[in-house]
């Protein structure tokens, strides 16, 4: 359940009471936090970060000379509901705030609670333990607070073992990080030691805060005069790197045409070995032994379309599935389509009848059974002859 994210209500009279303490947060945010955030701070536009990290960028393309520098673009996997609330009230504390005003803040945060509805029942309330809600005046200012936290461990860490920072000109002044809102750029010295630094930082981090950061969504850029040697060897400690570009890119760019026309078998195996060749290969022409192990992930469709392979896409909208409903005469249960699994589960046995049960039950699994088929052995099946074993299956089933 990654993108399972609580719906925050809030009554009018605590919207009150946080717009007026979020209005005086306002007026001294500035004063508690790096100028490296610049997001919901008075006097401080976060386009000045924008312009200021695309002058970087541009210097680094042109970079000549000996020593290599890379930029990290971070983005923190759902930044607000995974802040932990201890660290929110002992960074607060550790700024500077006053014990009494911590609390009050605190009890604002921590007076929540949350019910989930299953098959549409209310099941009993809990109280969670971290999270920032969506719409609450305080939660961009508490965010800031926490994103001090990582400011300060890169300031501390960083400056002077990672990296002095980059400047655009021999007078302009060093940059080391800067943020927006819920991601960060990170400028430091393109070597090992940097890298498993920076690792170390996010750890401690996360530790501390609940703060993940979302490698999936983040970008390594190297300055020009980098070697690719140093480049791999980044990439590869760091994480991501190929593989999430491979998955967001090339597998990505097919697609549209694949959704179009058929393509040949031949076609779709070359595609597969130029993406191969371009994993393993150590750089132009040349072919390597890639020395860290790695498991790369298919989520593409067994059975050859374009679309990512789900549980719902398994059981309802697979060709191979389509086909077999169709020819159980059960076509009916692609109908309802905006549900989750569990929804649409509950949907379909709902509808049917008696006479249509035993079907359903044995037409899950047996289109499982035949993903499963197909995933280890390589034994592929068509829609007709899945529901003929399906017919099957039931017939020895009622004798």
């Amino acid at each position: 359940m990654t993108q399972f994210r609580p719906i925050s209500l809030c009554n009018m009279l605590y919207k009150i009471l946080a717009k007026a303490i979020a209005n005086q947060l306002r007026g001294i945010i500035g004063k508690c936090i790096d100028n490296a955030q610049s997001a919901f701070v008075l006097g401080r536009l976060i386009s000045d970060n924008v312009l200021l990290a695309y002058e970087i960028l541009h210097m680094l393309r042109k970079r000549l000379g000996k020593k290599g520098y890379m930029t990290v673009k971070l983005d923190m996997s759902k930044a607000y509901d995974r802040v932990e609330w201890n660290f929110v009230n002992e960074i607060m504390i550790w700024i500077g705030f006053d014990k009494c005003w911590v609390d009050t803040l605190m009890k604002c945060v921590t007076t929540v609670s949350y019910l989930v509805v299953i098959n549409g029942y209310i099941e009993d309330k809990f109280l969670p333990t971290r999270g920032l809600r969506q719409g609450d005046p305080l939660s961009p200012f508490l965010f800031l607070l926490c994103g001090e936290g990582l400011s300060s461990l890169l300031i501390l860490e960083l400056n002077g073992r990672f990296s002095k920072g980059v400047k655009v000109s021999r007078s302009g002044p060093k940059a080391s990080h800067l943020f927006f809102a819920n991601s960060c750029i990170v400028f430091g010295e393109a070597t090992s030691k940097g890298a498993n630094l920076f690792k170390d930082i996010l750890r401690e981090y996360k530790s501390c805060s609940g703060q993940y950061v979302n490698f999936d969504k983040s970008i390594v850029f190297f300055s020009k005069n980098t070697s690719e040697e140093d480049r791999r060897l980044v990439v590869n400690l760091l994480g991501g790197g190929k593989e999430a570009f491979i998955k967001a890119i090339l597998q990505a760019i097919p697609t549209y045409t694949m959704a179009c026309f058929l393509l040949p078998k031949v076609l779709c195996n070359e595609l597969e070995s130029f993406v191969a060749r371009f994993l393993w290969q150590k750089g132009h022409g040349k072919m390597g032994i890639d020395w860290y192990r790695k498991v790369i992930s298919n989520d593409r469709c067994l059975h050859g379309c374009s679309s990512a392979e789900d549980s719902l896409h398994i059981f309802r909208e697979c060709p191979t599935t389509t086909k077999a409903w169709q020819c159980l005469h059960l076509s009916w249960v692609k109908n309802n389509m905006n549900q989750s699994t569990l929804e649409w589960l509950t949907w379909v046995f709902k509808k049917g009848n008696d006479a249509q049960y035993r079907i359903l039950c044995y037409a899950l699994w047996e289109i499982w059974f035949s993903r499963n088929q197909l995933l280890h052995e390589g034994k592929n099946i068509t829609g007709k002859a899945l529901a003929q074993n399906v017919q099957r299956h039931t017939a020895e089933y009622e004798e």
